[in-house]
């Protein structure tokens, strides 16, 4: 049976919401804020397993001038009781605000405070530790995440590690970070600031979808997705990225990097991809653009990059390399008007390039590749075009129906020939497509939808 507490308003530090948590003691709990509570940060607040937080809206701003005593480099400001066995933690609706421009007691390195380790929102795990077992079945969600110095979730060890529905804006480090075995990540929203917004390292079963990363305030070095796999024996499959949307990144939108051997595969499909790679030239690192990758097998189907520079497709080294021999498919996917990097490397500005070389086995089939510097650098394209794919335009990547990417066996095998409506409340969308890929759409649409098949003669 869990115990719904319902926190009073005359609560206003976690000092005294500690005591509550404290005298409620080790027993699910379900802890009720109500929408203009807000509550200060003034001593590091510590959860028993099974706990909620159901912040409806609440505040948790860390109070100023924190002292690095308490909140150090790797403690997380909202843990666990026990982090190396934690349990059902489920925290959501509330803001946090880190009040970053009013922390003094932080060290700088380089003249900077942030990145650094400190002011970690959420930590589920040990700072630092690599394993799957410390955190199980926790969830965040419906959170505003602000003005920080360190991440909003850090998670070193989780099984099962939900993190969505979040917001982000001038972050002090990864939005989400997870070390994790089975992890969800979605619906975040962040302009990014420093640096990834969705963070894998040496991490399985782990989907990254439906999220939108835009690169704003100047200072973001970082891929907006960040796969790595870099920690002596333990390695990285089975992630999943799609219908994310990524803009204007001064590194990769995407990089996929490993530095030990005996990495799965991660998938990369679905996704738009517009001015990634604006990395400056005195960084002095040209392998940018809309995806970088070493070090893991690769899947790269039906996405769009534009005006991306660098690359849009590269298999390189951005920062992290690999000696190891790899797969990688690519295929499907439109490519344009890439750009050369602002600190050019070999062959910048390709479409589709091989920087790996034997590296890396690589089939490249059916992609459109137009208006880019190069088109391809180091791959042998079969059945691909090289057409003006047709956007509508207006930062609308949807295709006119006069598309060339519309023929059979094209981005799934299907294309949309017309839309009617009956009423207000019924669209009829009819696909046509090969007998061979009918299944599979019909497959894929079932569970939402009504789906019909119709062969030629009409039935």
């Amino acid at each position: 049976m869990t115990k719904t507490i319902t926190i009073p308003d005359s609560v206003d530090n976690t000092t005294t919401l500690q005591k509550i948590i404290d005298d409620t003691g080790n027993t699910p709990a379900k802890y009720v804020f109500t929408q203009d509570h807000e509550i200060e940060i003034n001593s590091l607040f510590r959860l028993y397993n099974y706990t909620e937080l159901a912040g409806t809206g609440c505040t948790f701003a860390l109070m100023e001038n924190a002292p690095s005593k308490i909140f150090g480099e790797g403690v997380g400001l909202i843990g666990a009781k026990t982090p190396l066995a934690t349990i059902g933690l489920v925290l959501h609706d509330f803001s946090f605000d880190g009040r970053r421009d009013y922390q003094s007691k932080v060290p700088k390195k380089n003249g900077k405070n942030w990145g650094l380790g400190y002011h970690n929102v959420i930590m589920l795990g040990t700072f630092g530790c690599v394993g799957y077992e410390h955190a199980q079945d926790c969830e965040i969600y419906n959170i505003n995440y602000k003005n920080s110095l360190g991440d909003l979730l850090r998670c070193e060890g989780g099984t099962n590690i939900k993190a969505h529905d979040i917001t982000a804006y001038r972050g002090g480090h990864d939005v989400i970070y997870v070390v994790a075995n089975g992890a969800d990540i979605y619906n975040i929203n962040a302009e990014l600031s420093v640096n990834a917004a969705a963070r894998t390292r040496s991490s399985h079963n782990v989907k990254i979808h439906d999220c939108k990363m835009v690169h704003k305030g100047g200072i973001a070095y970082a891929p907006a997705i960040q796969i790595q796999s870099t920690a002596t024996n333990w390695t990285s499959s089975d992630i999943e990225i799609y219908n994310n949307e990524i803009y204007n990144t001064y590194g990769p939108g995407i990089q996929v990097a490993a530095s030990v051997p005996g990495n799965g595969l991660v998938s990369v499909h679905n996704n738009l991809f517009v001015g990634c790679g604006q990395m400056p030239a005195s960084n002095k690192l040209p392998n940018v653009g809309g995806i970088v990758f070493n070090g893991h097998n690769m899947s790269i189907t039906n996405n769009t990059f534009d005006g991306c520079y660098g690359y849009g497709i590269e298999a390189g080294n951005y920062n992290v390399g690999n000696s190891n021999s790899y797969t990688a498919t690519i295929s499907k996917n439109i490519v344009t008007n890439t750009k050369k990097s602002l600190y050019a490397g070999t062959s910048s500005g390709a479409g589709i390039a091989n920087l790996l070389g034997s590296k890396y086995t690589i089939t490249c089939t059916e992609n459109d590749v137009y208006g880019n510097v190069k088109d391809l650098y180091g791959v042998t394209q079969k059945n691909g075009i090289v057409k003006d794919p047709l956007f509508i335009g207006s930062g609308d990547y949807h295709l006119k129906d006069t598309s060339p990417c519309r023929f059979s066996d094209y981005q799934l095998g299907c294309y949309t020939d017309s839309t009617d409506t009956d009423d207000d409340s019924i669209t009829k969308i009819i696909i046509t497509c090969q007998d061979g890929d009918a299944d599979k759409i019909i497959q894929t649409l079932s569970n939402d939808y009504t789906v019909y098949r119709r062969n030629d003669d009409g039935n």
